[in-house]
């Protein structure tokens, strides 16, 4: 099933003095705003408001230097929902969608990825690595929102010929697939991803580092606006040190071991950025545990717990997993729903009203159900588990980790965001 983004309607609210920290009235029912598409004209919202969608409307910074006073929560079973949303403060509304994804794939289709999962180089028809890591892919790029931006880079797709000379001395950038959105089901984009898939090859040595170097640059050089993320999947070990520094001699088994620390700086320098990075090791990797795992950790993604020696490793690691294919498949499902955003920008609100962080709350009703509204309390503290708090920018509301558990498990959140009424906070102890 492909993931669908949630939509947040944010309704601004003037800082009038009928709004105080609480609110009550009438029979309030939880109606959601749907969803509309996107642009920046106003509509007529309730009462005369304007309403907007903002996916494309200048976002805003707030100062959020100012602890927020801690409020009591509205009673949403007297009405106090329907007071938050359409009552006296009501002025304007706009909808704003979590930051889609923005996914580079790096791919190791080198030919040990035509052996097959115990590393044979005669594996039965259909059966080899990439035989089984290809319809794994094509389904995580099926279950993808339609937002999602997605470029793959295969490598090295040439024979690998090395000596210092440059990148394109051993990987083939040419047939790169630029990053483009994703689209609907069977958009241009997924249907030449999924030709892509079935008629790559595989061939040639392992340049790793020079791989993930060139689809980094791709992804850095994006104006496509969303979370970025890199997923390296490889097999073995890499058999050129960046620059395309031969370390086989074009005989296939380094002679020397790779660079693999200036990788996995590169990767930690990536996460500075703001870049994380998925690491999947498909069996032949066993040997490379270490730097797959510790570049999963530098990435930002690795488990908790986990190790760089084991038994717990920080990256994907199938080499053990018994079923190559189911394995790989869980894998790449729950780097989907990883990459699943849990920011959303902060609109700007319209012409003479000004944008209080302190004055902001969110609702979630789960499944839509009305009668489940909740408020979701602001929550500053480091690391927080459950809650929202603005980023350290102050241009987007970020929902805490299991907030953000709860609602990506969702299968129709309906989030809110309301400003205007004083903010319903956790009181950190």
């Amino acid at each position: 099933m492909r993931t669908q983004p949630v939509v947040l309607s944010f309704v601004a609210l003037a800082a009038l003095s009928a709004c105080g920290n609480t609110v009550d009235g009438g029979n309030g029912s939880a109606k959601i705003l749907s969803p509309s598409p996107m642009g920046t004209d106003a509509t007529p919202g309730p009462s005369g408001s304007a309403t907007t969608t903002s996916a494309n409307v200048p976002m805003i910074n707030v100062d959020v230097g100012a602890a927020p006073t801690t409020a009591p929560p509205v009673d949403l079973a007297n009405g106090g929902l329907e007071m938050l949303r359409s009552g006296a403060c009501g002025q304007w509304q706009a909808k704003t969608e979590a930051l889609p994804a923005v996914l580079e794939l790096v791919v190791d289709t080198s030919g040990s990825m035509g052996d097959g999962t115990d590393n044979r180089n005669d594996p039965p028809p259909g059966m080899s690595k990439w035989d089984l890591t290809a319809p794994a892919l094509n389904k995580a790029i099926d279950s993808l929102a339609s937002e999602t931006a997605l470029g793959v880079f295969f490598y090295p797709n040439r024979e690998s010929f090395g000596g210092g000379s440059g990148a394109t001395s051993c990987i083939s950038t040419n047939d790169a697939l630029p990053i483009m959105p994703l689209g609907p089901s069977a958009s241009p984009a997924r249907m030449t991803l999924a030709s892509r898939i079935r008629d790559q090859r595989v061939s040639g040595s392992t340049p790793t580092h020079d791989a993930y170097h060139f689809g980094l640059g791709e992804l850095q050089k994006t104006t496509l606006k969303g979370k970025p993320f890199m997923l390296l999947i490889t097999d073995g070990t890499p058999t050129f040190d960046l620059g395309c520094v031969s370390l086989d001699g074009g005989r296939g088994q380094p002679d020397k071991a790779p660079n693999t620390a200036a990788l996995v700086a590169e990767v930690a320098a990536a996460k500075a950025a703001g870049i994380g990075t998925f690491v999947v090791g498909v069996p032949g990797s066993q040997t490379e545990r270490a730097w797959l795992s510790d570049a999963a950790q530098a990435g930002g993604t690795g488990t908790p717990g986990c190790s760089s020696v084991g038994p717990t490793y920080c990256h994907f690691d199938m080499t053990t997993a018994p079923d190559f294919a189911s394995g790989l498949t869980s894998a790449l499902s729950a780097i989907v729903g990883q990459v699943v955003s849990c920011n959303y920008p902060v609109p700007t609100p319209p012409p003479g009203q000004a944008a209080d962080p302190n004055k902001v709350n969110l609702v979630y009703t789960p499944g839509g159900v009305a009668t489940n509204a909740a408020i979701i309390s602001r929550n500053d503290a480091p690391g927080c588990t459950d809650g929202w708090q603005y980023s350290a920018a102050g241009n987007e509301i970020v929902l805490c980790s299991q907030t953000c558990a709860t609602i990506k498990a969702d299968p129709s959140p309906q989030v809110e965001v309301f400003g205007g009424c004083a903010t319903v906070v956790s009181v950190i102890k």
